[in-house]
């Protein structure tokens, strides 16, 4: 049997959701605001995108994934760091609020995952991945493993802070 997961991609402008099976097939996909300004706009279009394809599939229990700026923390439950942006983010657990278990990754390291498994990348065990989107980011995938370092800053680019004096 074929097995589906649900990815969820939060910007800073936009939801992307998407249905896939293990081949890496869409089975379905969803576009939703994000609304930056209002957490509990873009919280409640999450849920309801997770909902709307649980309907569209017909299940209930599925396995989640869901990617957004900043830095998750260490049980990848939440993102813990996102100063400046996106009010309400940093620590939403989102088991809770999607009422079922959810890996939460920085959207540069599963956007680099995303490509190990079925892109540019796949079939290789050694990567490194600039993003550019609303901000910067970057990803690094060692012997086929994302790393991501103290504090899951590892390639986070857009965290660097370069001193020129």
């Amino acid at each position: 049997m074929t097995e589906i997961a649900i990815g969820i991609d939060l910007g800073g402008t936009r939801i992307k959701a998407v249905a896939i099976d293990s081949n890496g097939n869409v089975l379905h996909q969803l576009y939703k605001p994000t609304n930056d300004g209002d957490d509990k706009v873009w919280k409640n279009e999450v849920a309801a995108a997770v909902k709307e394809l649980q309907n569209i599939l017909k299940t209930e229990k599925i396995n989640i994934g869901l990617s957004a700026p900043g830095l998750p923390n260490e049980n990848n439950t939440a993102i813990a760091f996102m100063p400046g942006r996106m009010q309400g983010l940093e620590n939403c657990n989102w088991n809770d609020l999607l009422h079922q278990p959810a890996y939460v990754l920085n959207d540069a390291v599963a956007a680099m995952m995303g490509e190990s498994k079925f892109g540019a990348a796949k079939n290789k065990k050694n990567v490194v991945m600039l993003t550019l989107g609303t901000g910067v980011g970057g990803a690094i995938l060692i012997d086929g493993k994302p790393y991501q370092g103290a504090f899951s800053k590892a390639g986070h680019i857009g965290y660097m802070v370069i001193n020129d004096e």
